[in-house]
């Protein structure tokens, strides 16, 4: 946490600057479309992220005509003017962040087994008046974060930026260089960065894209290193780790290990391989599926390492070591004490195995079925917008985020053809509908009943397929929620159809004559049905009260798990060792060793002016070059303690400037989610000097006009000057 900043190891790890000053660096960090981080380079809003972070941007863009290509092609904006706004993005920048666990938990009873859920109520409500006073000047955005389930509360104030656009990315070919081959691997040599600028209105304020919207003043931000890292340099990464789960039970690691895990690896690589077969029945689907495509690459291959590391590292039996010896330190009532908790967690776990495969079917439909992803929520929203803004509970639906999903709402047919939803619908209904009996979904039973009443009916148009395939065709048959072409009056309306039903309640919503609507708010209804039954339990007693029970009495770990609030880590620049093969690899990587990997095929394809650049122009005399590998650097390896979240991340020297993005780690840092493996573990960074390098051949002028430090032989004339001064 910025607000415990570890000031005496930093100190040791021979850091030039005043701890202070890392502290002061918060408003330069933001977090990118609600799960990246960022950081401005420059007192103009520019601010440099992932290529992977920035992904989704360019697969909406490259989904619109005028800009066919500019995935494959990547982009280099001339001037401000060239800049392309990003559709769906925003940005969260860093106010302040405070500690008010002393105001959430005032009035509030211990909880327990019969007063969980008003005390979950209390909870909640306190956090909600402490938002809303801190929102009430109308300029920021705030959010009370919980630590360890409730150990400890921060409230964040952020300044929200709805106004993003792209400055300059490069082709996907090095942006995802090495592909999913390469990914949780090294060596490493991908390029995997973008740069994006932040615009706000003519006031500052961070309203919607608008042509009159102007470059945000950022006075703090980063400043670019000249010279790189070495072995042994201090590193420090700040930014928006995602939600770690080092401090839960054995039952939790029980839990991954025999159900999810399976489970989601078997899942997962079947929806790839179907999302996969659309995308090569067309070109559209091509285009449109690419976002969905390139994120399950990335989750089947972290899941799969996942199940592969639970094993490897036996991190039940670990666990259970862990609580063992745990339990032998305490006496008496203590572990008495302990051994009930822990006791309670499980049956907790116990009881949700009755309904979890049914609960995790619904919620992936909902996920990764765009124009069920829609459905839902106008089903949703016309349940949560008859309540008052403090009475909704899941932020999605709070009135601050309400354009996040209409917004999405719009997009629909960039994202999405009739055809391939059909079929990824159909898969999932196909596999609900194998469950155990007491697991299938109510809407998969009821929709099995109507296919049937749909084949009896008098002049039924004859069904093809399985059920699944039937049930889809009827849900999609009549609907209105989804263009059944690409056909300007038919997105036309669709759009104009979703927009009418966003503006309805419920009571409306379930007069529509549409069957996708009409499936949407079945869903909608079981899923509530879940939350506020049996979840509930989960959500509200496990999750608040047992686990932060057993975090604070007995785990007392020296920082809490992550959860999307800003941290600082801090380490070294490592060589990287396989604990596979036992084989050490240099930290750093170069050109000559990206060049050696091309096979002109996918994903090792290198443009052909880079390809020239390092024969005509001697990389390793550039300024960019690096002195100790005397080659243009491309990424390295550190100790870096990061996770999901931490993705474009700003990495820094030990006088705070930048030198890389966090993007990737190897394979033994799969499991930061669960443990940190000094050892062992290394994060992967991007070396900023490559994205200069790679501008510079691109023609990315006005970028590199706009970030480029001082060299080596002005900072010592700077140096002297400013010396001779104090003289």
């Amino acid at each position: 946490m910025l607000d415990k900043l570890p000031e005496a190891g930093l100190k040791r790890s021979k850091l030039k600057i005043p701890v202070a000053r890392l502290a002061a660096l918060a408003p330069a960090i933001v977090q990118v479309a609600g799960g990246g981080t960022g950081s401005f380079v420059s007192g103009k809003g520019l601010l440099v992220t992932n290529h992977h972070v920035a992904f989704g941007c360019l697969a909406r863009l490259n989904a619109l005509e005028e800009h066919k290509g500019i995935m494959d092609d990547g982009y280099v904006a001339k001037d401000m003017a060239a800049e392309l706004p990003c559709p769906g993005y925003d940005l969260l920048t860093v106010v302040k962040v405070e500690p008010v666990t002393a105001k959430v938990l005032e009035g509030v009873p211990a909880g327990t087994r019969k007063n969980y859920g008003a005390r979950f109520e209390q909870v909640r409500g306190n956090k909600e008046k402490l938002r809303k006073a801190c929102e009430a000047d109308g300029a920021h955005i705030c959010q009370v974060a919980q630590m360890n389930g409730g150990t400890a509360f921060y409230l964040s104030t952020y300044k929200r930026v709805r106004d993003v656009r792209l400055v300059y990315a490069p082709p996907k070919s090095m942006g995802k260089y090495g592909g999913d081959i390469d990914n949780w691997m090294f060596p490493r040599h991908t390029a995997d960065f973008a740069f994006l600028r932040a615009y706000v209105t003519a006031e500052g304020k961070g309203e919607a894209h608008d042509k009159s919207n102007r470059p945000m003043e950022t006075p703090v931000h980063l400043r670019i290193s000249p010279y790189g890292v070495r072995k042994g340099s201090l590193v420090e990464v700040i930014g928006f780790p995602g939600r770690t789960k080092r401090h839960v039970t054995s039952q939790s690691v029980a839990y991954q290990t025999r159900q999810y895990l399976p489970e989601v690896v078997s899942l997962l690589a079947d929806l790839l391989a179907q999302v996969n077969k659309r995308r090569g029945a067309s070109k559209e689907a091509e285009r449109k599926y690419m976002s969905l495509e390139s994120r399950l690459q990335n989750a089947i291959k972290y899941y799969r390492m996942s199940k592969k590391g639970f094993e490897r590292w036996d991190m039940l039996k670990r666990k259970r070591g862990e609580e063992e010896r745990r339990l032998r330190g305490l006496k008496g009532s203590s572990r008495a004490r302990a051994q009930e908790l822990l006791d309670q967690m499980g049956g907790v776990y116990r009881r949700y195995l009755r309904f979890h495969r049914k609960h995790q079917a619904l919620n992936w439909l909902t996920w990764a079925v765009p124009s069920v992803r829609v459905a839902h929520d106008i089903a949703r929203w016309g349940v949560e917008k008859d309540k008052p803004d403090e009475a909704r509970k899941d932020s999605r639906y709070k009135d601050k985020n309400v354009y996040q999903f209409t917004e999405a709402a719009d997009r629909l047919e960039l994202e999405s053809e009739l055809a391939s939803e059909k079929a990824l619908l159909a898969f999932f209904l196909r596999r609900a509908n194998k469950l155990p009996r007491d697991q299938q979904p109510l809407v998969v039973i009821a929709l099995r009943k109507q296919v049937k009443a749909a084949e009896r009916g008098a002049g039924a148009k004859k069904l093809k397929g399985d059920f699944a395939s039937k049930a889809a065709e009827l849900l999609y048959g009549r609907t209105g929620l989804l263009a059944a072409d690409d056909k300007a009056e038919s997105i036309k309306a669709a759009v104009a159809r979703r927009k009418a039903l966003f503006a309805m309640n419920s009571e409306m919503l379930r007069k529509q004559d549409d069957p996708l609507l009409a499936f949407a708010l079945s869903l909608e209804q079981e899923l509530r049905d879940i939350r506020e039954g049996p979840f509930a339990e989960v959500e509200q007693y496990l999750a608040t009260v047992l686990h932060p029970r057993w975090v604070g009495t007995f785990l007392k770990p020296k920082y809490p798990d992550a959860n999307f609030t800003v941290r600082l880590s801090y380490g070294s620049v490592k060589d990287y060792t396989s604990t596979d093969t036992g084989k050490t690899h240099r930290y750093l990587t170069g050109l000559k060793g990206l060049l050696a990997k091309e096979t002109g095929k996918w994903p090792f394809v290198v443009p052909t002016w880079l390809k020239d650049s390092a024969v005509k122009d001697a990389p390793a005399a550039s300024p960019h070059a690096d002195k100790w590998i005397k080659d243009i650097p491309v990424n390295f390896t550190c100790t870096l303690d990061t996770t999901g979240g931490n993705s474009g991340s700003p990495v820094l020297d030990d006088r705070g400037r930048l030198v890389g993005l966090l993007f990737d780690g190897t394979p033994e840092s799969v499991l930061s989610d669960w443990q940190y493996l000094q050892k062992e573990q290394r994060s992967i960074v991007v070396d900023i000097r490559l994205a200069r390098y790679m501008a510079g051949l691109q023609g990315a002028k006005a970028l590199l006009q706009e970030i480029t430090p001082p060299s080596p032989a002005e900072v010592r004339k700077l140096r002297t000057k400013l010396k001779k001064e104090k003289e």
